[in-house]
């Protein structure tokens, strides 16, 4: 499991991604609990916000990365093993970077009141369109990973050619 979630390199059939997937799903969802439990802990303690604060969002920050980078490996692994290339993946990485940079933004124009027009104003909005175009890239890859055949398509195409008679998907 550890060399599906730890390099990019290489391809994989669909029963391997699968087997990926199933077990990166299930550690976003423990992940994301435990990051909301450890937000819930912080917001409790206020006399310890100043000092637990920074802390617990460089946690975040490492859980997040780390949890992307897993996910780019498998996709990446995935859409070789297709013989696709992997633009729709960098797409996807390119909205996330975005969508972060604009929800930062947006958090720094809220706190410190910087602006009440322009870009600045509307990042709030810019980042939950770049969220749900990351969404949108996310489950355009895992469906292709999920449903697409275990050897490679040709160039132009979604589907293997199957009028040879050998399609065994």
């Amino acid at each position: 499991m550890r060399e599906l979630l730890r390099s990019p390199d290489g391809a994989i059939s669909r029963t391997e991604f699968r087997r990926g997937a199933a077990f990166a799903v299930l550690l976003t969802g423990f992940s994301a609990l435990l990051l909301a439990l450890i937000a819930r802990i912080s917001h409790a303690m206020d006399w310890m916000t100043v000092a637990v604060a920074p802390f617990m969002g460089v946690i975040i920050l490492a859980v997040s990365l780390s949890l992307i980078y897993f996910w780019y490996c498998l996709f990446a692994k995935r859409l070789r093993g297709l013989g696709m290339p992997l633009y729709l993946l960098y797409a996807m990485l390119a909205a996330i970077v975005i969508c972060s940079a604009a929800r930062l933004m947006d958090y720094q124009n809220r706190t410190l009141g910087l602006a009440t027009e322009g870009i600045v104003a509307w990042s709030g909005a810019i980042g939950t369109v770049f969220g749900f175009l990351v969404a949108l890239f996310f489950f355009i890859l895992l469906g292709i990973g999920w449903l697409g055949p275990d050897r490679q398509v040709p160039p132009g195409q979604c589907f293997p050619d199957v009028s040879s008679g050998d399609d065994a998907v």
